[in-house]
């Protein structure tokens, strides 16, 4: 009698589920012809007024309006596909949106909230997404619906659909924005619309596998993770938890280099290079070769960095970054990998070690001015987005000259420089949070600015680097990142307590690198090279970087690769056969060109 009662229970619980889903499908609308424009493909409801944007820099929108009888505007369903500056979880790509703030969200905690936020998991475009449905209230009382879904896709953009009208919202609605969510599509980079029969549609791999880091590293991927796609610019591979798991989280994992004497101060160093607003804090230590650390701030989007090293020559940094006040899926995962990593091949450090010394004394034998003498004096560069084929943008200028001596005819023995950057973030493939979340939705413009001066035989050197805001039409704060001298046979960081020290033997003012990189990068063979700052890594670096520097024998132009340990990013430096650089290949397809004319 019992079995037959849970039997009739469990009957009676599936038909209910199954009349539900069937209410909720009969609410679904039909649909017209798709509409693309760029990689952004949307099938639209039937007899919607349609209007379409074309491509921008910042990507592509398609509006629908639900019209009544008199022409006025019911419904309008708005789908865009958003260029971000890299893979955050769906739900602070929204609140780095105008349509959600943090008080929004901290009022839906609230026992008073009359009309709470709604949130749910949900698939966007195949991608883990995430679903907002609110109700809005505009001054003089009016209620308006508002529903969000968002998700966010590599290796940076984002696919938002908006729905809203008067009232609020109920299950049509909700309905309608799910059957969008499910049925837009993303295309591959590279397919337009005039081959959209073809173009295959963007969608996650299937999870689970393994996956091969630089350097001849293997580790398995974790439960409910995928791979994404590989990108040639990166030493670093990441991984996207899948919708199964009911969590949003991405795991960046980074082969790193490991120089005799390093430990987990090495870890802290390496991740402040990795990210520039990175703060030290208190080192978890797992093992003798194995740490954990959570970033400090990111309570509410969480980040925590984990390290294994062999102890020898090489180390793995996985960096988690997981949704609103979520790190459930950090330590399983790192389980996982920790316990499977295989370091399947060594690295020269010594030779690499080696190589930096001898070639950091030959400059100085030869002297800086046999390096700088027929380099350009002023560089200005854009930025161009390969990918998108997006417009150009602004990004650098260069400016070095010899500082004015008595006699033309003594050698120089004195040079100097400044560099601008702008955007910086554009480098470092990530939205500018802090910024985001001290200014709203103002424009926010951001300049990195070096001023060094050197000594031919690198027996001095000062960097005074600064970070500058503007917001709006005003200037924001300026923020000292980095104050460096060398004296006297020491280096010193003048922002710092420690003691000045003997810099390493392979040792090169930052200064100089962009303009002898070429020079200096002769054979195929790797040198480390050890610097305050580096193109790309702009910030608030305490401790020198270690570049691993090589020149690219079989490229078609001469090139000179440089990855600056501990951030899984590669630059290619690419120079005509006269020695003038050409153009620089960053990360995600970025590549900045000169636009001076390349005078001298």
């Amino acid at each position: 009698m019992q079995g037959t009662l849970v039997l009739l229970l469990a009957v009676t619980v599936a038909l209910a589920a199954l009349t539900a889903q069937y209410k909720l499908r009969a609410l679904r609308l039909p649909m017209g012809s798709r509409v693309t424009v760029g990689r952004l493909s949307v099938p639209c409801p039937l007899n919607w007024s349609v209007t379409k944007s074309d491509p921008t820099n910042l990507g592509e929108t398609v509006s629908c309006d639900e019209l009544l009888s008199d022409g006025r505007t019911r419904r309008r369903l708005s789908v865009y596909r958003i260029r971000t500056a890299g893979m955050v979880s769906p739900l602070e790509q929204l609140m780095q949106t105008p349509y959600v703030k943090d008080a929004d969200l901290a009022e839906n905690n609230s026992a008073h909230s009359v009309h709470p936020v709604k949130i749910q998991n949900i698939e966007v475009a195949r991608w883990p997404g995430t679903m907002i449905i609110r109700t809005v209230i505009a001054t003089g009382g009016s209620r308006h619906k508002q529903l969000l879904a968002c998700a966010v896709l590599p290796p940076a953009q984002a696919v938002l659909i908006k729905l809203e009208g008067p009232d609020e919202p109920d299950e049509a609605d909700e309905e309608l924005v799910r059957q969008l969510a499910e049925t837009v599509q993303i295309l591959e980079s590279g397919k337009d619309s005039t081959s959209r029969e073809n173009a295959s549609v963007f969608t996650m791999r299937d999870a689970g596998g393994m996956i091969e880091l630089d350097g001849g590293i293997f580790a398995s991927v974790p439960p409910h993770f995928c791979k994404l796609p590989e990108d040639a610019d990166r030493t670093a591979r990441d991984l996207l938890c899948d919708s199964a798991a009911g969590h949003w989280a991405r795991i960046e994992l980074i082969p790193c280099i490991w120089t005799p004497g390093d430990d987990e101060r090495t870890f802290q160093s390496l991740l402040t290079a990795h990210d520039r607003d990175w703060q030290k804090g208190p080192c978890k230590k797992l093992s003798d070769v194995s740490w954990h650390i959570t970033r400090p701030g990111t309570t509410q989007f969480p980040t925590h960095a984990y390290c294994l090293t062999n102890g020898t020559d090489q180390a793995v940094i996985a960096i988690m970054h997981g949704d609103r006040n979520d790190a459930t899926m950090f330590d399983p995962a790192w389980k996982t990998i920790a316990a499977s990593i295989r370091f399947t091949s060594t690295r020269d450090i010594a030779g690499m070690l080696a190589n930096g010394r001898d070639k950091v004394a030959q400059i100085k034998a030869i002297g800086v001015e046999q390096l700088l003498k027929n380099a350009p004096r002023h560089e200005e560069w854009s930025l161009w987005d390969k990918i998108e084929n997006a417009d150009k943008q602004p990004w650098m200028r260069l400016d070095m000259s010899p500082v004015d001596t008595v006699n033309t005819d003594e050698p120089i023995t004195f040079w100097k420089g400044t560099s601008q950057t702008y955007p910086v973030q554009s480098m470092l493939g990530r939205l500018p949070g802090f910024l985001v979340q001290v200014y709203g939705s103002q424009p926010i413009n951001e300049t990195h600015q070096n001023s060094w001066k050197v000594a031919s035989d690198l027996s001095f050197y000062h960097l005074a680097a600064d970070r500058f805001i503007v917001v709006g039409n005003q200037a924001g704060p300026v923020t000292t990142t980095q104050r460096w001298e060398l004296s006297e046979g020491s280096l010193r960081n003048l922002l710092s307590v420690e003691d000045a020290k003997s810099p390493p033997e392979q040792y090169i003012p930052s200064g100089l690198l962009p303009f002898i990189l070429g020079n200096i990068a002769t054979t195929d063979q790797p040198m480390i090279i050890r610097t305050e700052t580096f193109i790309g890594c702009e910030g608030n670096n305490q401790d020198l970087l270690t570049l691993i520097v090589q020149r690219v024998t079989n490229s078609t132009m001469p090139c000179v690769t440089v990855t600056v340990n501990g951030t899984g990013q590669t630059t290619r430096w690419y120079y005509d056969l006269d020695g003038t650089l050409r153009y620089i290949d960053f990360a995600r397809a970025l590549r900045a060109q000169r636009t001076d004319n390349l005078t001298k």
